[in-house]
């Protein structure tokens, strides 16, 4: 079996997304529950930008990060997994294969 994509495809596809999200989502979250008195008047237009680059970055995450797949190549056939399930697919059945530098 020849791995065909990057040593870091498990790293870009749950690592990051994790940290991102685990990180930049209670952080924003806690901009929105310190309460109104106690709080600097620019945090309170600080919050939705922060709301906003969560849910935009969130959003890229996935598009870009989160769908990528595992490929393989075993003889005449590629393994193509998203690391929970994976499918076999003959060679001469592509017609076209594109990638990514990442």
């Amino acid at each position: 079996m020849r791995n065909l994509s990057s040593e870091l495809t498990w790293l870009y596809k749950f690592a990051f997304p994790t940290v991102w999200i685990c990180g930049f989502g209670p952080g924003t979250l806690a901009l929105f529950l310190v309460s109104e008195d106690a709080r600097d008047p620019e945090l309170l237009e600080v919050r939705w930008f922060f709301l906003g680059g969560l849910l935009v970055g969130t959003a890229m995450i996935y598009w870009s990060l989160i769908r990528l797949k595992k490929v393989s190549l075993v003889g005449d056939e590629f393994v193509i997994s998203n690391y929970r399930k994976a499918i076999r697919v003959k060679i001469l059945d592509v017609d076209k294969v594109t990638g990514s530098v990442l």
